[in-house]
């Protein structure tokens, strides 16, 4: 929605925040706050992800722009001396909502009876001076059951075709132009991890939820040894006589982020790692996908083991020969990548650890570590190490696992413009 250029400048002079709206766009701007729960046990670490979550599920829609939360928080700091938990009353979320520039606000109260938690919504209309709808759903206490109840309040707010799609709805605009062998990879959220009935399930595989604010670039097939050779000017692979077009193998992960930087170089972008520090998601060159982003786009919004029949889409042991083989001969995922189950195990930035419990935004692993993680399994694997949701990990200067003869190769990821 267009602001008149007189309200621009009076937010600014003031120092308050507006919205990022796209030109033309006639979305009603939402402003979401923190989730008010009641002798819930609940942490507030989990609401405040809570707040995220109902943010991206409301972007979902489609219908709505939605106030940066990060924006919402400065703001209510800045007016309530640096306590926004005063802010669970309607006169204080209009307050705020009407200073944001923003049209309606939602609210989310969690609150215990006997043992199950009824979860409310509530959205306002500041216009109009109104509520415009409510909904409630009743539930367990538990983390995952809250955000069941979530979801199931959000059908009933917005309406179940609005409240379901898994990659959050982008108005339309010309595009920024895709590089050649690369595939934009939309936001969204999905279930990360495998469910307690999945065949070869791990016990490092909790599922939980997880949401990708950021568009990111995905190369399509795995790095050939081709490409590998044109830039760093070597070929470390193992099978070199598989040929350019085969993924290069036995790569670190200091040797995978060197490649990146390399890569970035060429083109003239940023570089995104300072010796084995990343500069943060937004850094506008190539690096390693976040373990939670090489998920995202291995599923394509797909949620079973794999996004196809095992040896319609992976190279693995029992059709392997015993080789890796050229890239992009098996089918793509629905969103155009190929190989990521199978041929070479792909490094990604993370430090491996356990997974956080409940809802994570954007999540990059911990701050240190001894292994990184990578994943996809190779053509080494069994069946149960080709799928997914399959994590495995190895040491950042491990160019190959000894005892399994594990071939780590790469596949950058780059932000999108």
């Amino acid at each position: 929605m267009k602001l008149a250029s007189n309200m621009v400048v009076l937010l600014l002079a003031v120092g308050l925040f507006i919205p990022t709206a796209r030109a033309g766009d006639q979305r009603p701007i939402v402003a979401v706050f923190n989730v008010e729960a009641s002798e819930t046990g609940l942490s507030g670490h989990y609401l405040n992800g809570l707040a995220d979550y109902l943010a991206t599920r409301l972007t979902e829609s489609g219908a709505y722009q939605v106030v940066p939360r990060d924006q919402v928080k400065q703001r209510l700091v800045q007016q309530k001396k640096g306590s926004y938990k005063e802010c669970y009353n309607q006169s204080c979320q209009i307050e705020i909502g009407k200073e944001l520039a923003a049209e309606k606000t939602l609210a989310a109260k969690v609150i215990k009876l006997g043992n199950r938690c009824t979860v409310t919504l509530t959205l306002y209309d500041l216009r109009k001076s109104t509520t415009e709808s409510a909904a409630s759903q009743h539930g367990e206490c538990g983390e995952n059951s809250v955000i069941e109840s979530v979801d199931k309040a959000l059908d009933k707010l917005f309406g179940a075709k609005q409240a379901q799609p898994e990659a959050l709805a982008e108005p339309a605009e010309e595009s920024s132009p895709v590089p050649e062998g690369f595939v934009r990879i939309p936001p969204g959220s999905f279930q990360m991890g495998s469910p307690a009935s999945e065949d070869g399930r791990d016990s490092g595989e909790t599922q939980h939820r997880v949401t990708i604010t950021r568009a990111f670039l995905m190369q399509a097939t795995e790095v050939t040894q081709g490409q590998y050779r044109a830039l760093m000017g070597k070929n470390p692979s193992h099978f070199a006589s598989c040929g350019d077009d085969c993924p290069v193998e036995q790569v670190s992960w200091h040797d995978a982020v060197t490649y990146c930087n390399a890569l970035s170089h060429k083109e003239g972008l940023p570089e995104c790692y300072d010796g084995d520090r990343l500069k943060g998601l937004d850094c506008k060159g190539y690096r390693l996908p976040t373990e939670a982003e090489w998920e995202y786009a291995a599923r394509a919004g797909s949620t079973g083991a794999r996004y196809g029949e095992l040896d319609a889409v992976a190279w693995y042991w029992s059709n392997s020969g015993k080789t890796t083989h050229t890239v992009g001969k098996k089918n793509p995922n629905a969103w155009g990548l190929y190989d990521m189950l199978g041929n070479v195990y792909e490094w990604c930035h993370d430090w491996k650890s356990g997974y956080p419990s409940g809802l994570a935004t954007d999540p990059t692993g911990p701050r240190a570590g001894s292994i990184r993680v990578n994943r996809g399994g190779s053509w080494n694997s069994p069946a149960r190490f080709v799928r997914a949701a399959f994590r495995s990990g190895y040491t950042p200067v491990s160019h190959l696992n000894s005892l399994f003869i594990l071939f780590h190769g790469l596949r950058p990821a780059r932000f999108c413009p």
